[in-house]
């Protein structure tokens, strides 16, 4: 793969590594790739070969797909005809897919561009250096099929035998040297919610009753008193096992190297009442054996409730909880995404005129560190003619909302009371 005499061949130098270990070396695996791919192109400048200046480099990337951060832009401007040539430390660089590589190939054929492996000498002009080619992919896919394998089996193992394997630890432990540790604070939370369950039966209330208590996740950066507990997230805590002592892989429980916060007799009567609670609840509206007529009128009242009065959701659950009827916020937000933007349009259309009367007044927000002012302009009858958020509290800020009520509500007022800022004299000065 060379290019003809006098002709520059633009070429890529593409490098990847599985893992992200060692990557905050200052001369890591990547570097090294980038370093021979170099010398190999200077080996080739007589032929017209020159090196791009941009680098495409695929650290933590595994060669199993093609979704990759440098592959999908040096892919993008080989099709705008900017890479003549592709280069590559080794052929499972580039994929250790044979499949992926059959794609690849057709991609660069398609820009008229070609690809070289440093230390990989190959001719695909030939059929031999075609069946060398694809040899040297398939055990390529061969060792990264065996690496996952090895891999499984090593979990499959250290579980039979109760160690914690990774990953984020559940509420109520901390991850110690593939061990884990209770921590009582979050423990105590935990079997709090065992206990809501056992009691009530019900997910819905397990979750309004845990908010009010103040049981919630463990604190994030986002959330440093931590993030609400959904039914998602309760039902998923009540049903893990690691709960009770045991670990989990897959379908079959072991039993852990970890001290259990739940005892067995909580935890059977839990899973009871669980697997009660999902039969009834599972499969949506359309699965029961019995379908309830007032479900949709109870959905459509709560989806009306949120657009009519500009109720949050869990203000909307609230509401409905104080009539006995059990919502989850959860559910009213998916039938608000559903059918919200017809009940919404209905409402618009039939909307009544605002009153004459009107009561302009303002409040001072402060958010990140930014101070806003907020101007609010309301009719005798409650209903929220505008709102509009300004940075100043002075004449014309008081003109925008007094011309923007004028344009919008299309009713001319017979009055207007304010609290007192000499800003709306100013401005009606101006309108008159």
């Amino acid at each position: 793969m060379t290019g003809d005499r006098g002709r520059e061949v633009r070429c890529a130098i593409y490098t990847r590594k599985s893992s992200d270990e060692g990557l905050e070396q200052e001369f890591n695996s990547l570097d090294a790739q980038s370093c021979a791919c170099q010398a190999y192109i200077s080996s080739q400048k007589h032929e017209g070969w020159l090196g791009l200046a941009e680098r495409f480099d695929d650290g933590g990337f595994s060669g199993g797909t093609l979704q990759r951060p440098a592959l999908q832009r040096l892919l993008s401007m080989i099709d705008a005809g900017e890479v003549d040539m592709v280069v590559v430390y080794k052929i499972d660089r580039l994929t250790r897919s044979l499949a992926d590589f059959g794609k690849l190939v057709e991609h660069f054929d398609r820009s008229a561009c070609s690809f070289v492996s440093v230390t990989q000498s190959f001719n695909t002009s030939t059929s031999p250096g075609r069946l060398m080619l694809n040899v040297l992919l398939s055990f390529a896919q061969f060792e990264r099929e065996i690496t996952g394998e090895r891999i499984r089996d090593k979990i499959a193992a250290s579980k039979k035998k109760g160690m914690w394997m990774g990953g984020v630890a559940p509420l109520g432990y901390q991850s110690c040297d593939r061990k884990l540790v209770v921590v009582e604070s979050e423990a105590e939370q935990v079997r709090k919610l065992f206990e809501l369950f056992r009691l009530h039966r019900c997910l819905v209330k397990t979750r309004r009753l845990a908010y009010t208590m103040g049981i919630r996740s463990r604190p994030t950066g986002k959330h440093p008193t931590g993030p609400v507990l959904r039914q998602s997230n309760i039902l998923w805590i009540l049903t893990n096992p690691v709960y009770t002592g045991r670990v989990r892989h897959r379908q079959v429980t072991y039993e852990g190297l970890h001290e259990a916060i739940i005892g067995e007799a909580v935890w059977s009567e839990v899973q009871e009442g669980v697997t009660e609670y999902l039969a009834s609840h599972s499969g949506g509206w359309a699965k029961r054996t019995r379908k309830s007529w007032l479900a949709g009128k109870v959905f459509q009242h709560a989806v009306w409730l949120y657009f009519r009065f500009t109720l949050s959701f869990r203000y909307v659950e609230e509401v409905l909880a104080q009539r006995r009827i059990d919502v989850s916020c959860e559910t009213i937000h998916c039938r608000t995404l559903k059918f919200g933007p017809k009940i919404a349009a209905n409402l618009r259309r039939r909307k009544l005129p605002p009153s004459p009367r009107w009561r302009l007044d303002e409040m001072v927000s402060t958010i990140a560190g930014e101070r806003d002012h907020i101007w609010r302009a309301v009719d005798d009858e409650g209903e929220v003619m505008d709102m509009v958020v300004q940075k100043q509290r002075d004449t014309s800020a008081a003109l925008r909302l007094m011309r923007r009520l004028l344009r919008n509500s299309h009713v001319e007022p017979e009055t207007i009371t304010t609290d007192g800022l000499r800003s709306y004299p100013a401005a009606l000065k101006i309108l008159v």
